[in-house]
């Protein structure tokens, strides 16, 4: 089974909020999860357009946000996204999107075991 979230950046994030930030990391994750749900539509939208500066700037946004949050995977799709939109190639681009989606989707769930209650506000 693949690891979708690195529970050392978990427990490091859960760890301010015992620190007195409270709900800290489950703000963070409830940012990332808004964020990563609407990027794969957002980006598909720019790659019809064949804006692929903006493909580029909204792949390192969530890039960014995922690498804060433990996503892995999602943030190494999301760099070869912006790589590919760089290299001019929207046909790349496209095919990892629907990688990202899945990704996304693991990764919320592999989320929702560390905050039942707390992502659901």
């Amino acid at each position: 089974m693949k690891c979708w979230i690195d529970i050392d950046v978990l427990e490091s994030l859960k760890s301010l909020d015992e620190a007195g930030s409270e709900n800290f990391s489950a703000n963070l994750y409830r940012v990332f999860e808004t964020e990563a749900t609407s990027t794969p539509l957002r980006l598909a939208k720019e790659i019809a357009a064949k804006d692929l500066l903006a493909v580029a700037q909204l792949a390192h946004r969530l890039k960014d946000l995922a690498l804060n949050v433990g996503a892995q995977a999602v943030s190494q799709t999301v760099e070869e996204i912006g790589r590919a939109a760089k290299a001019g190639s929207l046909a790349d681009c496209e095919a990892l999107i629907q990688a990202l989606k899945t990704e996304v989707h693991e990764t919320k769930l592999e989320i929702a075991q560390h905050y039942p209650r707390k992502l659901a506000a």
